[in-house]
């Protein structure tokens, strides 16, 4: 018999209601979203992105011009499809359907020395992809979504330029991105200055927390 170490989940910016939204051990919200609108789905083809070590796997899919993305480790899902994305504008429109642009991937190793910490240096090694959309009709803003995966964990962020859409400045009214994980996970999570909420199920949280946990929220997968 092999045993396998739990690994720990670290969501550094969560709210369970709002932008960043979470959903444990029930069917994906954006899946149930599409299902009440239509009954096909148009998807593009997926492209997957990988670790370095190939043990985290992350697979971007627009889904009826919805961006979208899922996280595995292992070949085992963390992150069920969730929806990725921003709400941006004076009248907190969404951004629009959108088409893929282009794709880029990159490598990227870079030994980086540090000022204080454990160690003197760091090895600063991840795959670097780049997604390009852009809405279909309206006012064709773009959008990058930029994705770095580490042997460790994964990084999402977007690039917003103002030659594609969106000004010298614009209201950025809320962010889309999903964590809808495909487990009901065991965490803890900061509560001030008493000790950690926790170990409790993510169902648990989001039943007590009354839409939001407060930051860092840390899961176990055993």
């Amino acid at each position: 018999m092999t045993h396998q170490a739990a690994v720990p989940i670290l969501i550094a910016a969560l709210a369970l209601c709002g932008g960043v939204r979470v959903a444990s051990a029930q069917p994906l919200p954006l899946e149930r979203r599409e299902a009440a609108q239509r009954k096909t789905q148009v998807k593009s083809p997926a492209s997957d992105v990988a670790s370095p070590d190939g043990r985290v796997t992350v697979r971007l899919e627009l889904v009826n011009g919805v961006p979208t993305w899922q996280v595995a480790y292992d070949r085992r899902t963390v992150l069920a499809r969730s929806r990725i994305g921003i709400k941006a504008g004076d009248n907190a429109a969404a951004l629009g359907m959108l088409n893929e642009v282009s794709v880029d991937r990159s490598s990227h190793r870079q030994n980086v020395k540090t000022v204080w910490g454990k160690c003197s240096s760091y090895d600063d090694h991840f795959q670097r992809f780049q997604w390009t959309l852009r809405e279909a009709q309206g006012q064709r803003r773009t959008i990058h979504v930029v994705i770095r995966v580490y042997d460790c964990g994964v990084a999402l962020r977007y690039v917003l330029k103002a030659s594609e859409g969106w000004g010298e400045s614009f209201v950025l009214a809320d962010d889309n991105t999903e964590f809808c994980f495909a487990e009901d996970h065991v965490g803890w999570a900061h509560h001030g200055e008493r000790d950690p909420r926790g170990p409790q199920t993510l169902s648990r949280f989001l039943r007590e927390s009354g839409g939001a946990v407060k930051l860092p929220l840390v899961l176990r997968r055993d």
